[in-house]
């Protein structure tokens, strides 16, 4: 059962959604062709692009996006938001879409919007298991890929910008994000779909957060996370 704080904590974030709109980065636009989600490169896309996403397919990056943002959150934090929390992600999607119909913020890098929002505390830790990945269609489950690392990737660009607070410098940084950070995950989103699917052929494995099966099956992202863990534990000389 939900506690009572963490339902008001849900209801705080999406009230506040409306709030990013107003505040954030400072008529109507006719949406172009439907972006191909089996190709989308979520780094180069800008606010306004969101319009050309199929609504389907906005649920399903926001999902990833969130699950390689905060891909440090343990699976068992009670921060973490089931991903079946369809009013939260309907929110996200309300509030991006009138981001992208303003003139001041259509052409902020995508990216930059999400990784505000993270910070500021409106898109919260979202789950996705093996078992929900794999239910998916399959250019959802690329989609979820790409968004992952995307989510994943703006996490240590801002980290490697000193993790700063105000968007102008978030915009100009993740405009640029190769600049700071190299990829911390796999480029190539269908070489990883094809890794995932054999290593969720058990049914055991089906029950781990898609973010953890990433990690095991990316050796070089692996030997990274545990290189760092471990540095993190080692207390300081002296």
């Amino acid at each position: 059962m939900v506690s009572e704080t963490a339902r008001i904590s849900r209801r705080a974030v999406i009230a506040g959604l409306s709030v990013f709109a107003c505040a954030s980065f400072g008529g109507q636009r006719a949406a172009k062709a439907v972006i191909d989600a089996r190709t989308v490169d979520p780094m180069s896309l800008q606010v306004v692009d969101w319009l050309n996403l199929g609504t389907s397919d906005r649920g399903v990056f926001i999902k990833g996006f969130s699950a390689g943002w905060f891909r440090d959150v343990a699976p068992d934090s009670d921060e973490i938001v089931g991903h079946t929390n369809i009013k939260l992600v309907e929110a996200i999607d309300l509030q991006l879409t009138k981001l992208a119909n303003k003139p001041m913020t259509a052409h902020v890098p995508l990216v930059a919007a999400f990784s505000r929002a993270a910070l500021i505390g409106w898109l919260p830790p979202i789950e996705i298991l093996g078992k929900h990945w794999k239910r998916l269609q399959m250019r959802h489950r690329v989609l979820v890929l790409r968004a992952l690392v995307a989510g994943a990737h703006s996490r240590d660009v801002w980290r490697a910008m000193g993790e700063p607070e105000d968007s102008d410098t978030l915009s100009r940084g993740l405009s640029t994000p190769r600049r700071f950070a190299p990829s911390p995950l796999p480029l190539n989103p269908n070489l990883m779909l094809a890794r995932l699917l054999d290593y969720y052929v058990d049914d055991e494995r089906l029950e781990l957060p898609l973010m953890q099966a990433v990690l095991k099956v990316d050796k070089r992202t692996a030997g990274t996370v545990k290189e760092t863990a471990a540095s993190r534990s080692t207390p300081p000389e002296g």
